[in-house]
Parts: C-alpha cells; structure tokens; sequence
C-alpha cells in the first residue's frame, strides 16, 4: 500500500512538472507572438504617420499593401520588419542590361535599439524559383546554394546597400557610400506581343555623367527624365523595330535599352 502511494506521488510530480513547462512554453511563445505582432504594428503605424518618409517609386506599381503578410526576425541585436510587395499585372524590374530578371520585392523597416525606425525597397533577383524563396529568404538570412543579388534602396531610389551572392556565398558587399556605379535597374512593363517599355529612368548606384544618367548621387537621370523615377510616356507603340541595335548610354561604358521599346522574352515577376 505504502509503495503504490509513493509511485502515485511520483506519478502525480512528473504530471505537474510536465503541465508547468507546457504553460511555460506556451507563456513563452504567446510573448513572442506578441513581440512579434508589435514590431509589425509599430512599422505600420511609423509607415502611415511618414508618407514623405515613404515615397517610394514601386508602391506606384504595386498593389494594395497587406500588412497580414508582414514578418518580423532579428540578429545580433538588430530587427527587420519586412512587407512584400507584389508588382502589378505586366510590371517587372530591368537589372543593368538584363531585359527582365525575376525578383522579390518588399519594403523593408529597420528598427534600431533606441525604437527608431528607416524603411528601404528591398529587390530580390534571382535565377531560381521565388514563390519557393520568398519563404526562405529575408534581409538578414539567407539560404544555402542561393545565387542572386540583394539590394537595398531608399525612397530617392539611391543605392544604400548591395550584396552579390553565388552558392551561398557572398562575391560582393557594399554599403553607402562606398557603392560605386556597378549596378542599375528600373521598372518596365511588358506587352503581349513580347516587346517591353521602360517606365522609369534607371537607377543607378552612383558615378557620375555628363547628362545625369549615373548622377543625381544614384537617383538616375537621363535627358529623357528627371531622375526621381516619374512615369515616361510610352516610347512606341506595337512591334518594335527587329535587330534593334542597342547603343552605348555613356562614358561609364554601360550598354542597354535606355529608351524605346525593345523586343524581350517573357519572364515571371
């Protein structure tokens, strides 16, 4: 009788510590859900508070802002709200002299130990597959074997930050101000009949220009445009001209389809 009442006891202790640590946990994962959801919340409400903070160029081609979609995530000390942002029917982004590359696109909020909030475009470009991706990759991790770029822009659209990765491994990292003029991109749309249009001035990431095309300190210009990414007019309507030859933007030695239509393959945005 003594014995089945001490292994009862026993049972009885393990049961309650068991249950304790199950409250614990889940205690622990609701303040983290809770961390969790008031970082988004203070982004959100940073975001709608600073319209002139937060003028960005892709928010005019994207759609409606789903805030349910936004994540959170931190290392050593810093923390990331990132929103994705998915681009309108028939809009893609132009990197350098690539007609159309796939990319991810999101608004990204740093948030420093003193609550301080900067938003950036955060693009994506990539080879592979992002739908699987966008799942996997964030501004502060990224998966193995994964071979693109991550770049990050302000609102001038000036280049602040540019990581070059292949199989993982990081070929390049530059940060303002030491970006050079090594990369450009800009939005286009593209048509049914295969040809595109450019529907902003590139942006650039920095250098410099007789005519402002690398200047305007990485804001792109262009005699064609202003620099601050405003909507140009289509260039020329239908097929575009076959064998189109196209000519050298400059100095800086960059080629590409600054101006007019250009015929493209179609590719996934």
């Amino acid at each position: 009788m003594k014995n089945k009442v001490i292994k009862t006891s026993v049972f009885l202790g393990v049961f309650l510590v068991g249950l304790l640590l199950l409250l614990t946990r889940c205690q622990k994962n609701n303040v983290d859900r809770r961390a969790n959801e008031n970082y988004i919340e203070k982004a959100k409400t940073w975001f709608d508070a600073n319209p002139q903070l937060n003028k960005f160029v892709i928010l005019k081609f994207t759609g409606e802002l789903n805030w349910k979609n936004a994540f959170y995530h931190s290392r050593h000390g810093q923390t990331v709200v990132e929103l994705p942002l998915k681009l309108k029917k028939g809009i893609a982004i132009s990197n350098n002299d690539t007609a159309a590359t796939k990319t991810i696109n999101r608004l990204v909020f740093l948030i420093n130990n003193k609550q301080q909030i900067s938003s950036y475009h955060e693009m994506i470009a990539t080879n592979e597959d992002i739908n699987k991706l966008s799942k996997k990759i964030n501004y502060l991790s990224i998966p193995e074997n994964f071979t693109g770029l991550v770049i990050l822009t302000n609102q001038k659209r000036v280049l602040k930050q540019y990581r070059q990765y292949k199989n993982g491994n990081i070929n390049h990292f530059k940060n303002a101000p030491s970006i050079y003029s090594s990369f450009c991109w800009r939005i286009i749309e593209n048509f049914s009949d295969g040809s595109y249009r450019p529907i902003t001035e590139w942006s650039c990431s920095g250098g410099s220009g007789s005519n402002g095309h690398f200047g305007g300190g990485g804001a792109g210009g262009g005699s064609g445009g202003n620099g601050n990414g405003d909507i140009t007019a289509k260039p020329c309507p239908g097929d575009p001209m076959k064998n189109l030859e196209i000519v050298s933007s400059g100095s800086s030695g960059k080629r590409g389809g600054t101006f007019g239509c250009v015929r493209k393959r179609n590719v996934e945005v």
